[in-house]
């Protein structure tokens, strides 16, 4: 009979590697499915009120900054990219897009510094209802949620990281599967 110890951490490293592929796997895929969504065709500003539906690509230039919505975690700007047609943009508080967005001309609708570059995502129940009364204490129509489809933009940038990471832990869960196997068969021998 064999050392119970390395039989017992040989059954974990086959459970662990195991999750880890399929950890791996879920990583690839989301790495894959933003990179499918950064290439695609953007829809026109024109099309946009009617193309409101999840992961449709988003390119904005010339956009106006109606407002922004501060929430937990989160800030929404109220994006007016057309007369009387808006969109939300959702950005991290104090970072980047944040504070780029925060210095865009208020005014009128105008070719901007900053291009809003992203896909749709539809957002929970939760979120909106917050974004309802922030819009009409905008004093926006508090419709134009419904208008919108209950998305907001979130903001994409070229990044290849989970697809590196992905296929990278893959095949180190492979390997430690590979090794956890052969240390529990040479133990079950003995």
């Amino acid at each position: 009979m064999g050392n119970i110890v390395l039989k017992n951490i040989s059954v974990r490293g086959l459970v662990f590697s195991a999750v880890f592929v399929v950890v791996g796997m879920i990583i690839t895929a989301i790495g894959v499915r933003e990179t499918v969504i950064y290439h695609s065709q953007p829809v026109s500003a024109d099309r946009l009120q009617s193309s409101f539906e999840d992961n449709t690509r988003v390119k904005l230039t010339d956009y106006r900054v109606a407002g922004v919505i501060d929430m937990k975690g989160y800030s929404y700007f109220i994006i007016e990219y057309s007369e009387g047609r808006y969109c939300l943009v959702e950005t991290t508080k104090d970072k980047y897009f944040y504070n780029r967005l925060k210095v865009q001309d208020k005014r009128k609708i105008t070719g901007q510094d900053l291009v809003i570059d992203g896909y749709l995502y539809h957002l929970e129940d939760y979120q909106l209802d917050s974004i309802r009364e922030a819009l009409t204490k905008s004093g926006i129509d508090s419709s134009q949620i419904d208008i919108m489809g209950g998305h907001a933009v979130k903001i994409l940038t070229e990044e290849y990281t989970f697809l590196v990471i992905g296929p990278v832990l893959i095949l180190m869960s492979v390997g430690a599967y590979v090794l956890s196997k052969r240390l529990f068969g040479s133990q079950r021998d003995q």
